[in-house]
């Protein structure tokens, strides 16, 4: 008998590739493992950092800001001023000693997960210290970034796959917020969303998991409650009406901190005394205007939940978000390191009680905490560009606010819209968005003694290109040279890397170019004729890249022909 349904899939709503695939016993395994291995990891940091707040602020009980706000002048300025000497000078003995640090953001993006491990685990510490000693970035990038570094470093032992280990090290991260912040959903849905852009059924189960054992495993060290106290706010109807004149308000904020961020990584100094003087200025600098702001300090958890309870005063609404903006795009532009993520809520809540403020002369008679709660959450989604991950984050960290549910969901539609009429680039991708600009040498590099054996013709695409990018950029039918966010070569793709069976169980729509790259020997600038001639007869390939020795670009190709 002829059955007409052969061949449907067993759930129409999902794409057929995506019930053939399933990932490997070993895959789970590495994930539960690496979920355990992050929230103990970011369970230890946290413990860390509060100790170096006590320490350097001399304090026994209450909040940070108590802490801080109690510590006198002196003591604002010389504690600032000995994190910027630990920022220029431990990074430099970090770099020299131990490598270039990892950024998890770009290796998942740019080189399918790959970090250094050591390094990027003692800039994670660095990290932490220098945040506790009132630094104005997060605490959750340092926890992030081990949760990355652990999760890079067990799939390479493990022999996971590239898109395995792409998808591992997302995990890792997501785990790493999960941990920090103890939101499981808000962590897993972070790692889909923000680093691998899909939230799919495929890429949300491993997040979930991972994100779960973490969260698990870090209530060993720390405590399981939400993050901020709030109350149950009452719906009104002044408060929906508010967050559709918000919402787009709070979008076109967050463009400034965006481009802020973007312009910071790009001047930051990166070689000569620029690099040990400008951390001492910058934090000296924070250190004296934090006498009389003391809530620029740190990452902002606290004046989040000042904020929130409606106890900040209307005249230092008006100043703190334009501070706070400066003093992390600052504190980013020096040299030192830490998370956006608080930072971002920060300005966001507090952008939200001065609308809210303004909006209740006009209209009494909503609760300016709710106002707070609805600005940080929109802020957050127009900056990351991730709405369902900024909702559930800051449903997780508040767990009372499901009457600002409506009005949230408002206020972040109209956010996002407006921001990315503006900016599609997020407070994390604008940092490698600009990469090649700030890679690119003040001088030509010199030509190679075998120029005029050297073509310039030749194709790339970015390591960060999605599957459909690169299979259309294949239709030359010539090879297609992925390079990372700073012009560095990841290696070379044909159309035999195109077949969805490397992919094993990651869905197309999440795979990158990197994923698909295959390794190639470069021939380097300093090479002499014989040596390329030599190399070239002994390659596989009809031509070679050819990379710049200083500066690791890509700057042309040798065929045989």
């Amino acid at each position: 008998m002829n059955d007409l349904t052969s061949g449907h899939p067993s759930q129409p709503n999902l794409d057929a590739s995506s019930t053939k695939h399933t990932w490997s016993l070993r895959f789970w395994l590495m994930t539960a493992l690496t979920g355990g291995a992050a929230g103990l990891a970011g369970g230890a940091l946290m413990r860390l950092l509060e100790a170096v707040e006590h320490g350097a602020w001399g304090y026994d009980a209450g909040t940070f800001l108590e802490g801080v706000s109690s510590a006198s002048a002196s003591r604002h300025v010389l504690i600032l001023v000995a994190a910027g000497l630990l920022v220029g000078l431990g990074g430099a003995f970090i770099r020299k000693t131990l490598g270039r640090p990892g950024e998890a953001d770009a290796s998942i993006w740019f080189r399918s997960g790959r970090i250094p491990t050591l390094s990027t685990l003692v800039q994670a510490v660095h990290s932490i210290v220098t945040v506790g000693m009132g630094t104005s970035l997060g605490r959750e990038s340092p926890i992030k970034q081990a949760g990355g570094a652990i999760a890079s470093r067990i799939a390479q032992w493990s022999g996971l796959s590239r898109p395995e280990q792409r998808l591992l090290v997302a995990c890792g991260v997501g785990a790493g917020m999960a941990s920090a912040y103890n939101v499981p959903v808000g962590g897993a849905l972070f790692a889909a969303e923000v680093l691998l852009g899909s939230i799919s059924l495929r890429l949300a189960l491993p997040a979930l998991l991972c994100s779960g054992v973490a969260t698990t495993a870090s209530w060993l060290l720390l405590p399981t409650g939400p993050v901020y106290e709030v109350p149950e706010f009452p719906l009104s109807v002044q408060l929906a009406v508010w967050s559709l004149v918000a919402g787009p308000l709070l979008g076109l904020a967050a463009v400034p901190l965006i481009r802020g961020i973007g312009w910071a990584q790009t001047h930051k100094p990166r070689k000569g005394m620029g690099v040990f003087v400008a951390p001492v200025v910058v934090l000296g600098v924070l250190g004296l205007v934090s006498i009389a702001f003391p809530q620029l300090l740190g990452n902002g958890k606290d004046a989040v939940q000042l904020a929130y309870d409606d106890k900040i005063g209307f005249s230092l609404l008006l100043i703190l978000p334009a501070l706070k903006l400066l003093a992390t795009c600052g504190c980013l532009g020096c040299g030192a390191s830490g998370g956006l993520f608080t930072p971002t809520m920060t300005i966001g809540a507090l952008l939200g009680g001065l609308l809210g403020h303004a909006w209740d002369c006009i209209w009494p008679g909503a609760q300016m905490g709710s106002c707070s709660v609805i600005g940080s959450c929109a802020f957050l989604a127009a900056a990351t560009q991730g709405p369902v991950s900024a909702l559930v984050l800051v449903l997780e960290l508040t767990r009372h606010v499901d009457a600002t549910m409506v009005p949230m969901l408002l206020a972040v539609a109209g956010s996002m819209l407006v921001a990315r009429r503006f900016e599609r680039r997020s407070n994390y991708s604008i940092r490698f968005s600009l990469g090649d600009q700030r890679a690119k040498p003040a001088m030509p590099p010199p030509l190679p003694h075998f120029e005029r054996l050297m073509s310039r013709d030749f194709s790339t695409i970015s390591a960060a290109a999605g599957y459909g990018q690169v299979a259309r950029h294949l239709l030359a039918k010539r090879p297609l040279y992925i390079l990372d966010h700073e012009g560095q070569l990841v290696g070379v793709v044909d159309a035999a890397s195109l077949d969805p069976a490397n992919l094993g169980a990651m869905p197309i729509e999440a795979a990158k170019a990197a994923d698909l790259a295959s390794p190639v020997e470069p021939l380097h600038s300093q090479m002499s004729e014989q040596e390329v001639q030599d190399r070239l007869a002994a390659a596989g390939s009809e031509e070679l890249p050819v990379i710049d020795a200083g500066t690791g670009r890509m700057i042309g190709v040798v065929a045989k022909k």
